[in-house]
């Protein structure tokens, strides 16, 4: 019966006060729907990267190589084994020379395609990523192959590799083959060879990728590989393979790895990270014959399986934080709600006690309050969070696939989680009680007497009467007259009141101000990142076997202007060169960097590229040649010579106690010497402890006779032999010889019209605009071409072309039509050109900055917006509590304007100090930010707009527009609604 009777008192409560019941309602609402959002965000991107793991790298869990077969058989049949497929090695020959692979000793290797073990064709197929084919099919008969692309009109004519024309499809090729069959008996691991001369039929070509084990079935260290029907050959039979297996069933990556090394009885195992770069094996060990297992974890990482950099444990930290964060805030705005709320009823406690409710009877009033406002609040907000979700994915869903990094359709789709949604009721059930928690102990704690008496309020002490006859509070009676007088001591007498309301305007100064900073952080940032370049496509030539980079660049120069919509802006030819200068024009920023112990080039023992004895400074210069319309531009602007100047580029990207920053290491450069020689080999200088340049010579560096002519390489090492293969560098000790010794072997270039420069945007727009950590040198093509003469090292210099384009997607393709058709190509290993989409670039950034600033906006906005509901109920409710008080103070002739004046100074002191406590706290935050962020974070790119901490000054004022705008309105309302009372209606109210 009294828990009926305590209920309908509850629920009687709620409707008296339709006002702060909808505010905390609203406000359970929007921290729900900001919670399951976060949660429901998490989720979706976790099934995103999830589908694209899968789609780029394959459902493989763990792929094994040349195991043995009977192992394999075993863990197929277990339970934990959903899919399994093997590759199996039909043979291997080697090749002589770098002709078909990336350097000497590579290998030709034939493997079947996949072969289905366990699970659906689908399933199976999926396990490992297969190249697609570009020309003809996949071979279907054992007589057949498929090669890479590169390969496709190339005449193969190797001892053990050998065509009878240029290969296209339909053609024939010879492969000397060493069909290797592992003895699967012999514990041993023994291998029987066979060498047989075998002939195929090319029935295509497949797509030429950069593989990696596991991930990719053609992955290989240095091999030509060819395709095989999957009928071809038996792994059971042979082998010699790649087995890749997708396991289920495991809740860490440690037991996973576990039970397959038990099962395969291997004990050489990688990650797919470590077997990509290579790092898990000594460098003459040739990975495609090692027997071993290579586990997926870029897959663990989003399948929810706990270890080692476990992105699914990265993702739900950062969500448990975000909605942490939140839970803050909405704990404080439904405290402050029943607060108020007990508060306003202390009387009806005091009621409800002396007819005999029990302490915990009346605490659970308060509890119930809660729950009934979170049934109707929880379900709402996760309605709105999920609907809120699916509208921003679906807005943002390009930037979404640029952050996938899909080039097709594939990007973040909304995908809702059982215990998304569960996790989501528990932290607003949690920010329920917690808020109501001290309230109902307040409501609990009242007896009868002192309740219905009503007392409290007025208690006079010591401390408060110093408050209130302070001096702080007479300049309100100055301001405010009797106005202001009766503000103060309302201040003074209310103070907890109004410390509710200063920390409720303190949390959302600090939202504004901390999210208003972090925006006009990140826009600068992708400016930069932006202004790289003005043209919208670049195209990189190189030189090869084949040709080099200045015959390609004659080569496009033809055909560029035969592509529609498509204009070349300017061109580039780069090389580096030594150079010394006098030290003094060094600042002393770079000086001191030279000799600390941040400088990351370090030299040789005894030697050093900057000698304070003799005030010598050497370096490595990357140097540009841009073209002569945009060089004459520049050398009128700087005042430097058209034909023999240079432009320094004043910005140089440092590592300094292992932060990246940019330091200006000119103060007045007037010459620089630079160095040519004529040695193929790249001239490299240092400086000796007396501060002479000397050179650091290998074997096949020397020089058959020096200044005085003698011989050289007898005067420096006896053991001198003649020039040998570029290991020689790696076998032997340089002897370092002074660059004067060299004689004519060196031609020494001095440069004396010279300026530094920050930046060339204005003048040349199209040229690269980034800061390196080389010096960088702008310079005049006829000064180039004297230097590069000199030199048979600057023989395949590279060139970069810089267009504008109408369509950038249409011009890459017909650029890459026309060249290839010339004879270029842009193969990942031997290409001679490579094309950069900088307008798809650029709209890509676009994308990310939008997609990024769309949730934090979104985010910022619900947050606020909980923090403007928590000022509104806390400031509405806190004006009705004191209805009484106004009909009072009006019963007595306190006219409108004095009674406007007061509550004018009431909220002014609210304002003062809620600005005062959030700008300190926001302060102490994004100093926070940016001593742990921003400084130890790579921005080199923007300048040195972040070596020093600046005032957010601007989200200061946008955060006091807003709590003064928050302020006006929250009294309008309150002040209308208690405009109409008079001392009569309020004293019946009272007494009923």
């Amino acid at each position: 019966m009294k828990n009926s009777i305590l209920l309908n008192f509850t629920k009687r409560s709620l409707s008296a006060n339709k006002t702060r019941t909808a505010v905390s309602i609203i406000g359970v609402l929007l921290s729900t729907a900001l919670i399951c959002a976060v949660f429901t965000t998490v989720t979706s991107i976790h099934a995103a990267m999830l589908k694209r793991t899968i789609a780029t790298e394959g459902s493989w869990s763990a792929m094994a190589q040349h195991v043995d077969p009977k192992k394999v058989d075993t863990l197929v049949a277990n339970e934990h084994t959903k899919a399994a497929a093997t590759s199996t090695v039909l043979g291997t020959t080697q090749l002589s020379g770098d002709a078909y692979t990336r350097s000497d000793n590579g290998t030709f290797q034939i493997r079947t395609l996949p072969q289905q073990l366990k699970g659906t064709a689908d399933a199976a197929n999926s396990l490992t990523i297969t190249p697609a084919i570009k020309t003809g099919a996949y071979p279907t008969q054992t007589n057949e192959l498929a090669l890479p692309e590169r390969y496709r009109d190339v005449h193969f004519t190797d001892a053990n590799l050998w065509s009878d024309e240029k290969i296209t499809v339909g053609s024939t090729i010879h492969v000397n083959l060493s069909d290797s069959t592992s003895n699967a008996d012999n514990t041993a691991g023994d291998t029987a060879t066979n060498t047989q001369i075998h002939s195929y039929t090319v029935s295509g070509f497949y797509e030429t990728a950069i593989p990696f084990y596991g991930n990719s079935l053609i992955a290989s260290d240095n091999q030509l590989v060819a395709l095989a029907s999957s009928n071809s050959a038996n792994y059971t039979t042979k082998g010699r393979g790649m087995a890749w297996f997708e396991l289920t069933g495991f809740s860490t990556q440690d037991e996973l790895t576990s039970f397959v090394e038990s099962t395969l009885g291997t004990t050489n195992t990688d990650s797919a990270d470590d077997a990509a770069d290579g790092t898990s094996h000594d460098a003459h060990t040739d990975t495609a014959d090692i027997t071993r297992t290579i586990f997926h974890t870029n897959l663990m990482r989003y399948q929810a399986l706990r270890g080692r950099s476990v992105n699914w444990d990265a993702l739900w930290n950062f969500g448990l934080f975000l909605a942490g964060i939140i839970s803050v805030a909405s704990i404080v705005l439904i405290y402050n709600s029943f607060a108020i709320s007990v508060a306003e009823r202390t009387r009806q406690f005091g009621l409800l006690s002396s007819l005999g409710a029990s302490k915990k009877q009346m605490r659970r009033c308060v509890y119930v309050e809660s729950l009934l406002i979170g049934i109707i609040g929880i379900p709402l907000g996760i309605a709105a969070g999920i609907c809120g979700v699916a509208v921003t994915l679906q807005v943002a869903k390009q930037g979404f696939a640029v952050l996938l990094n899909s080039s097709g359709s594939e990007t973040v789709t909304l995908s809702v989680s059982g215990f998304a949604l569960a996790l989501t009721v528990v932290f607003e059930l949690a920010v329920l009680l917690i808020g109501a928690a001290v309230p109902a102990l307040r409501a609990g704690m009242q007896s009868p007497m002192s309740a219905i008496r009503q007392t409290a309020d007025i208690k006079m002490n010591r401390r408060l009467t110093r408050k209130i006859t302070s001096k702080t509070r007479s300049l309100y009676a100055r301001f405010a007259g009797v106005a202001g007088t009766l503000s103060s001591r309302n201040l003074s007498r209310s103070s907890s009141r109004g410390t509710t309301i200063v920390v409720s305007l303190a949390i959302s100064v600090t939202l504004i101000v901390i999210t208003g900073s972090f925006i006009r952080t990140l826009l600068p940032l992708i400016e930069a990142q932006n202004s790289y370049s003005d043209a919208d496509l670049v195209i990189n030539l190189y030189s090869n076997k084949k040709q080099s980079a200045l015959e390609s660049a004659k080569t496009l120069e033809r055909i560029d202007s035969t592509i529609a919509g498509l204009t070349r802006q300017e061109s580039d030819l780069t090389f580096q060169v030594p150079a010394s200068m006098d030290a003094s024009s060094l600042t002393d920023a770079m000086r001191a960097y030279l000799t600390s112990t941040s400088y990351t080039d370090i030299p040789p023992s005894d030697y050093s590229y900057y000698n304070k004895d003799s005030n010598t400074f050497v370096s490595a210069l990357s140097v540009h040649v841009p073209s002569q319309a945009t060089w004459d531009k520049l050398a009128q602007k700087y005042t430097v010579d058209k034909a023999q100047g240079a432009l320094v580029l004043n910005s140089l990207v440092t590592t300094i106690d292992e932060k990246r920053q940019l330091l200006e290491p000119f103060n007045a450069l007037n010459n620089m010497h630079l160095y040519t020689w004529s040695s193929d080999n790249s001239l490299y200088l240092l400086l000796n402890a007396a501060g002479q340049i000397v050179v650091p010579l290998y074997p096949d560096e020397q020089p058959s006779a020096g200044k005085d002519g003698t011989d050289q390489a007898q005067a420096t090492n006896s053991t001198a032999t003649e020039p040998s293969s570029a290991d020689a560098h790696a076998t032997a000790e340089p002897n370092y010889v002074p660059l004067d010794s060299l004689g004519d072997k060196i031609t020494k270039h001095s440069i004396t019209s010279i300026a530094h420069v920050k930046n060339l945007k204005s003048e040349a727009p199209y040229l690269a605009q980034e800061s390196s950590s080389n010096l960088v040198m702008y310079m005049a093509p006829e000064l180039a071409q004297k230097i590069m003469a000199s030199s048979n090292e600057f023989k395949n210099p590279i060139i970069y072309v810089y267009y504008t384009a109408q369509n950038s997607a249409k011009a890459t393709e017909a650029l890459t039509d026309a060249l290839n058709a010339a004879g270029l190509n842009n193969d990942v290993y031997e290409g001679s050109y490579e094309i950069f989409d900088f307008s798809t670039y650029r709209r890509n950034n676009q994308l990310v900055t939008q997609t990024m600033l769309l949730f934090l906006l979104l985010f910022t906005g619900i947050m606020v917006l909980i923090a403007i509901a928590n000022v509104f109920n806390t400031l509405c409710n806190s004006m009705m509590l004191r209805t009484r008080e106004f009909a009072v103070l009006r019963s007595i002739g306190m006219d409108e304007k004095q009674f406007n004046r007061m509550v004018f100074c009431e909220c002014l002191s609210y304002a003062l100090r809620g600005l005062a406590v959030g700008a300190v706290i926001s302060i102490g935050a994004f100093w926070l930010f940016w001593k742990f962020v921003l400084t130890t974070a790579d921005l080199s790119s923007m300048g040195t707009s972040f070596t020093t901490f600046k005032l957010p000054l601007s989200s200061l004022l946008d955060a006091s527009i807003c709590v003064v705008v928050v302020l006006i309105l929250s009294v309008i309302y309150a002040l209308r609604k208690t405009r109409s009372t008079n001392v009569v209606e309020v004293l019946r109210n009272e007494v009923i």
